[in-house]
């Protein structure tokens, strides 16, 4: 990339972008950080990395695009992130080239961080429900049992209920690991108990509280009327939720303000405290009782949403299907960027870039565009699949970046790095800028379009990087099949298969002519063997194929039919007989061996004997015939040449 000199520059490392923090962080980064003249690149993996995999391992590839010395800070939301090993490494390079790094929602060492408060924050919406509501009895839907996270908001319950003078009994607590299936078999294994309903249900994470509620529902209670539900995280889906869940939410737009602060004062020599903590922002609504339920509000402001929705998900998912099916049919690069732009409506409207390194398609990328129609330039770094700017976009090209991304990162100030990678080899990766007043969907839309338009692009290139390697492999089995494996030349095989194809066409076109078959056979093999040895009996018959092949032309097909025994087939033309060009071919090939045989400084001199056979081409036209009359004229040749050397 270039340009960058004119731009402070903050990088952020995060994984999973459709993620509602990591979101929300994002946006107000990009829109608090653009006012005060920086430029934000985020590096952003697909995946949370939770599982060692050579999958995720390709993932992590996105972080070697970083150029640390470039930037001016670095923030990590390290939560997101879910591989020590990689928060440790980006965090030492960035200590290496002395930039301040900045971690979210984590205290790690080496980093000023910025967390937030969950246990102030659990305790405030527990004491809501004591002191607001009155409840006395209350169950708590736990995490994961020992998780700190979990084991964190359990203490900020049974704080508030000693601190109230409320009894707990322990059969009360569950552990519904953060997500739907424990949650319901904890729910379920509570009404075995046969303990009353309590007057609310605390539930450590919003899915769950989710889970909650409908099990409420299932075994016939209503929710805020029989019995109150709390949430805790504030995730979005939360909002389309009925009744609305009561929840508290992170201030993530206060987080990302205090990581650019932090930033912009450690530049500035301003002292900075190593841990500053960010408050939660509680949700009172419907599931607690605060806000009566509405089923207008229910109508217009969820169900239209969620409509809308499903209509431009379903839209963007098609889309995405016929990404996939062209990319099992394309072997042409120019084509391919074409279908690829077609599919990236949601992106391509500011500004996009695929850029591909010479991993792709596990060979040389110059070879593989060659092969694929793009002309090759070697003195090129990268091959960039596709630009886009302001929904324009040209044809492939090789360089070391895009041509237009100085222009839009005049345009835009944020830009998102995704990576493409075949299992663990990462060979490129997308970069694009989102800009909400330019998009036709969503700002959320978009992120969650992003991750699966990478990964539809990362299997739609693998598919033609199979292709194409597999076409390449059956290539050399069909050059296996057909050429002699010592010299090059055909075979046997490869011979009669030209012969075959090219008379037929010279029949087909109406101007058969005429063909000459030379049958070429080295002279005194033996004697060189067992003088010699038969490495340079090898060398004799190499050094016959090459001459053959440098005095050939495009009328010409070289065959080494076993040992020291060469035939060649020659065509005729408009103003030369096959006979004439024979004769010629024969007078170069002699002169070519009497040079090497002056220059080798072998002592030993590479001759051959000729026998020359031509025929005008007809249907039945039989070349054994020829080859068989050709064989007795080098043999007629060949005694003459050994009674010569005896």
């Amino acid at each position: 990339m270039s340009n960058w000199e004119k731009y402070k520059t903050i990088g952020v490392c995060l994984s999973d972008v459709r993620v509602d923090f990591q979101q929300t962080f994002v946006d107000r980064l990009a829109k608090t950080a653009g006012e005060q003249g920086y430029k934000i690149f985020v590096y952003a993996t697909t995946t949370d990395l939770f599982n060692e995999s050579r999958y995720n391992d390709g993932e992590t590839t996105i972080f070697d695009l970083i150029h640390f010395e470039r930037l001016c800070g670095l923030i990590i939301l390290t939560e997101s992130i879910h591989s020590d090993e990689t928060v440790e490494r980006l965090i030492a390079k960035a200590n290496g080239c002395n930039i301040p790094v900045v971690s979210i929602d984590r205290c790690v060492e080496g980093c000023y961080n910025v967390i937030f408060d969950y246990s102030k924050a659990f305790e405030t919406i527990v004491r809501h429900l004591v002191d607001v509501h009155g409840c006395r009895t209350l169950n708590l839907m736990a995490g994961i049992k020992d998780n700190s996270y979990s084991m964190e908001r359990e203490d900020s319950f049974r704080r508030v209920l000693d601190e109230k003078g409320i009894e707990l009994d322990e059969r009360r607590v569950m552990y519904g690991g953060f997500w739907s299936t424990p949650t319901q078999q904890a729910f379920d294994e509570f009404m075995k108990t046969g303990l009353d309903m309590p007057d609310a249900w605390v539930c450590a994470n919003d899915t769950m509280a989710m889970i909650v509620c409908a099990k409420l529902i299932e075994y016939g209670y209503s929710v805020p009327d029989d019995c109150l539900v709390t949430g805790f995280d504030g995730i979005a889906s939360a909002e389309y939720h009925v009744p609305r869940l009561t929840t508290s939410k992170q201030d993530i737009d206060l987080a990302a303000d205090k990581a650019l602060e932090i930033i912009t004062s450690v530049n500035s020599d301003v002292p900075v405290k190593n841990t500053t903590s960010v408050e939660f922002k509680p949700i009172y609504t419907q599931s607690c009782g605060c806000k009566p339920l509405n089923y207008r509000e229910v109508t217009g402001q969820v169900l239209m949403p969620l409509l809308i929705r499903l209509d431009e998900d379903s839209s963007h998912e098609e889309g995405m299907e016929h990404m996939q099916a062209f990319g099992e049919q394309i072997d042409d690069i120019g084509e391919l960027s074409k279908k690829i732009f077609n599919h990236s409506w949601p992106f391509s409207s500011c500004y996009l870039c695929i850029t591909l390194d010479n991993m792709f398609m596990n060979i040389n990328s110059f070879d593989a565009a060659e092969t694929m129609g793009l002309k090759n330039d070697e003195t090129a770094d990268n091959l960039i699949l596709l630009e886009s700017l302001w929904s324009i976009s040209g044809d492939p090209y090789y360089a070391g970046g895009g041509k237009h991304f100085a222009e839009a990162l005049e345009a835009f100030d944020c830009f998102i790095f995704s990576p493409i990678h075949f299992g663990d080899k990462g060979v490129g990766y997308i970069a694009c800028a989102l800009d909400p007043k330019n998009n036709n969907t969503s700002r959320s839309n978009n992120y969650r379009y992003l991750v699966k338009y990478t990964h539809t692009l990362n299997h739609t290139l693998e598919v033609i990087n199979n292709q194409i390697v597999l076409k390449k492999a059956n290539e050399k089995l069909r050059e296996l099949y057909i050429r002699d494996y010592m010299t090059g030349l055909y075979n046997r095989q490869g011979f009669y298969n030209e012969f075959k194809s090219r008379a037929r066409k010279s029949l087909e076109s109406g101007k058969a002519g005429s063909i000459c078959v030379i049958s070429v056979d080295m002279d005194g093999l033996k004697t060189i063997n067992d003088t010699y040895g038969h490495s340079e009996g090898d060398f004799a018959i190499n050094s016959i194929g090459q001459a053959l092949l440098l005095c050939a032309d495009g009328n010409t097909v070289c065959a080494r039919f076993g040992g020291d025994e060469f035939v060649v087939l020659i065509f005729g033309g408009e103003d030369t007989s096959a006979k004439e060009r024979g004769e010629r071919f024969v007078i170069e090939v002699i002169a070519y061996l009497e040079q090497l045989n002056r220059n080798d400084g072998k002592e030993y001199g590479i001759e051959c004997s000729f026998g020359l056979s031509c025929a005008d081409i007809r249907d039945d036209t039989v070349i054994d015939s020829l080859i068989k009359e050709a064989d007795v004229l080098m043999y007629t040749e060949k005694v003459v040449h050994h009674g010569r050397r005896r």
